[in-house]
């Protein structure tokens, strides 16, 4: 991606990163739908314990799977949009370590449940879910590579493909009597076929033939890219943690709360992701660097907007959502969403912050703001969730959104007042888009 020498160069970079993220809501905006939906029939079928188990599982897999370098994928990313020669290379090069290094994790994943106290079930469920890793590092590496190209209508596109099929793949489990297990291997068909759905979508796309990976450039590498890893892999871990605290002092139906509430919220959470990535294109393009404060302001002030109007509608009808869409069982899980309603403008606005920070290179300091909030996660998560359960994990993850968010605005703002430059929080109204 390349501005215009004529016109305002700014008001075209929030077009064409208005055009990706429309790009990624229309097309995931009626799957997504379809999700919730399908989400709210599973959590109706399992039963609360039951939906705490598989949450659970996906939670513990999430969280060990940090250890498969996420952090790869948002160098990649970067140096992939400011290098498209680059992109053979370093796709085949970041999806064979990490590939490697899920491998490895699998088996790692099933013995530190054990360690912290799953058994029958709920372990096997563990076990199964670690599986999964290493489709998710395949596609999701393929899936920086496409969006690096400023092709994020078509990793949507195969995000939402890989919905739809777990929706059928899920679907015929459960109505054959499958329960947690079941969903879960769904769940991994469904990943591998996003993976080659992905690969095919970036071949045809881009015309990039991968090149052999060569492991003696992989320690190169991950010396690159471990300021990403350090940022990333807090940022994963912060999403999974509160589930996982939550097993050691609650049961598997206060699990089912809270992974019902917590589902409701992470529906928005491709929403969020998708801005930050209709943002890399222009954030790393040449000249960029002068335009950023523009950009970044202004898609802070819609990020703020548009998280605040979610977070009150649904602080507001959390009671009847839960009731209606999940049954009356489920009613205690109206709390922890009041609760997590609040880190929806959080999600939005870290996925900015994040992008603007990342184009300045400071990954380095945004891994220490990421660290520094999931040490407060994981003191919240022992603090509260002892003590409120659901609402108390939900709690934390608020915390962590928060503490996320407030450091790496300071850190933004800092970088750019020493480059003598401010954050605009909006074009002027004849430039606006």
């Amino acid at each position: 991606m390349s501005f215009p020498v004529g016109g305002d160069p700014a008001a075209a970079a929030l077009r064409a990163a208005g055009r990706g993220f429309r790009a990624t809501a229309t097309s995931q905006g009626a799957i997504k739908l379809a999700a919730l939906a399908f989400g709210i029939w599973v959590a109706r079928q399992l039963g609360a314990s039951e939906l705490g188990r598989y949450s659970a599982a996906l939670a513990f897999a999430g969280l060990f799977g940090v250890a498969t370098g996420p952090g790869a994928a948002s160098f990649g990313s970067r140096e992939m949009a400011a290098d498209r020669r680059a992109l053979g290379r370093l796709v085949a090069d970041i999806a064979a370590l990490r590939l490697a290094l899920a491998i490895g994790i699998v088996p790692l994943v099933a013995l530190a449940a054990w360690g912290l106290g799953r058994r029958g079930d709920a372990l096997v469920a563990v076990a199964v879910a670690a599986l999964g890793l290493p489709l998710y590092v395949l596609a999701n590496t393929l899936d920086a590579a496409l969006v690096s190209q400023g092709r994020l209508d078509l990793a949507s596109a195969c995000a939402a493909a890989r919905q739809a099929l777990f929706i059928v793949f899920g679907a015929v489990a459960l109505l054959f009597g499958g329960r947690a297990v079941a969903l879960l291997l769904a769940a991994h068909l469904a990943g591998a076929a996003r993976a080659v759905i992905t690969f095919l979508a970036l071949r045809r796309a881009t015309g990039a033939r991968l090149e052999r990976p060569q492991p003696r450039r992989w320690p190169d590498l991950a010396r690159r890219g471990l300021p990403f890893g350090v940022e990333a892999v807090a940022d994963v871990a912060g999403l999974h943690l509160p589930m996982v605290g939550l097993t050691l002092c609650a049961d598997d139906a206060v699990l089912g709360f809270f992974g019902a509430a917590f589902n409701l919220i992470l529906a928005a959470l491709p929403l969020a992701q998708g801005a930050g990535a209709a943002l890399v294109p222009a954030l790393n393009a040449p000249g960029a660097r002068e335009l950023l404060p523009r950009i970044t302001g202004t898609a802070v002030r819609w990020a703020v907007a548009s998280g605040l109007v979610a977070a009150l509608l649904v602080g507001a009808l959390a009671g009847p959502l839960v009731t209606q869409f999940y049954g009356p069982d489920y009613a205690p899980a109206a709390g922890p969403l009041r609760v997590l309603a609040w880190a929806l403008p959080l999600m939005l606005m870290w996925e900015v912050v994040r992008a603007a920070a990342l184009a300045l290179r400071r990954e380095a300091a945004a891994g220490r703001v990421a660290v520094r909030a999931l040490l407060l996660e994981a003191l919240a998560v022992a603090t509260l969730a002892p003590v409120l359960g659901a609402t108390g994990a939900a709690l934390s993850f608020v915390v962590l959104r928060l503490a996320s968010v407030a450091g790496l605005s300071f850190l933004l703002v800092r970088s750019l007042s020493a480059g003598e430059a401010r954050l605009s929080f909006g074009l002027p109204a004849g430039e606006r888009t």
